[in-house]
């Protein structure tokens, strides 16, 4: 297939007739990657992606691309996939850091939580933790 098929393009237009009035559509040639029909994509500006990152659920809105009339499958723009990707590259990146050192308590080891982290998340009472492995090198502790 080549790449002309297999992404759409913004350029031709067509009549498409809603209820009873007729209105002038942006329709995007090209095939559905979804459904395989040809000449299916209509401008749409109110895109939504939901999504989870750093474990929250993440919904971004009143994104711009084309939508499938179809099917429903969306693409985005490039201006509107810029702002999902600053988006995710910022929630993977922590707001405060902090350097601890483990020690051990009663022959355990041990971690001192900072008190400006624990006030900045909300803390106000010890709560229970889960403590799972990300990596070789990092530990997620979820809040219960």
């Amino acid at each position: 297939m080549k790449d002309e098929e297999k992404y759409p393009k913004i350029d031709s237009t067509a009549t498409i007739h809603l209820k009873k009035d007729a209105k002038k559509i942006k329709v995007v040639s090209g095939r559905c990657p979804r459904c395989h029909q040809k000449d299916t994509f209509v401008d749409d500006d109110s895109i939504r992606v939901d999504t989870m990152l750093a474990g929250e659920r993440v919904v971004i809105s009143h994104l711009k691309g084309v939508r499938c009339r179809n099917c429903n499958e969306t693409a985005l723009d490039p201006e509107s996939t810029r702002l999902v990707e600053e988006i995710i590259i910022k929630s993977n990146k922590p707001l405060i850091r902090f350097k601890r050192k483990i020690t051990h308590i009663a022959r355990r080891p041990a971690i001192y939580l900072p008190k400006d982290m624990l006030d900045s998340m909300g803390m106000k009472k010890l709560k229970d933790v889960i403590i799972y492995p990300r990596t070789r090198r990092s530990i997620v502790v979820e809040f219960t």
